[in-house]
């Protein structure tokens, strides 16, 4: 993760803070649908909290950037 927001931190600001923006949404909608999955009884639960709790962490790495950069604005 750490490479692909040095690359970003290359771009323009605002593009960089956008493009961080796109994946909590993307982190977001993924959250929910696993979670749908999950409560359809998918006989893979524990493989699906896994991916939640990633999603989780992805979704607070990026909240995390966003108000970073909003303080710093």
């Amino acid at each position: 993760m750490g490479q692909i927001i040095g690359k970003l931190s290359s771009l323009n600001p605002k593009r960089t803070l956008f493009k961080v923006a796109i994946t909590q949404k993307e982190c977001a909608e993924t959250i929910y649908w696993l979670e749908l999955l999950l409560q359809s009884g998918y006989n893979k639960a524990e493989k699906l909290k896994q991916h939640i709790k990633q999603a989780e962490e992805l979704m607070k790495l990026t909240t995390s950037i966003i108000l970073s950069a909003k303080r710093k604005n």
